[in-house]
């Protein structure tokens, strides 16, 4: 990456991993950090061809409630 910072500086990440899609597009896949939004999701954002920044904007592949254990622990809190 050219930039010390390739995701928004608002947007505190965890575990960046490359990845290719079927295609060989280059893309970064990582975490947003719970703490922020209360609800951490797991995000993907496309990367030049050249990995030198990304392009557009990141799309949640999933949240962390999506979770069988984090539903499971709605369910307790709300029969309790």
């Amino acid at each position: 990456m050219k930039n010390e910072t390739y995701l928004p500086a608002n947007m505190p990440t965890l575990d960046e991993t490359p990845w290719a899609d079927k295609d060989q597009k280059p893309y970064m896949i990582f975490c947003h950090e719970w703490l922020q939004n209360w609800n951490g999701t797991v995000e993907k954002i496309q990367l030049k061809d050249d990995l030198s920044g990304t392009i557009g904007k990141s799309t949640i592949l999933f949240r962390s409630s999506d979770s069988p254990w984090s539903r499971e622990k709605k369910r307790k809190r709300q029969t309790q």
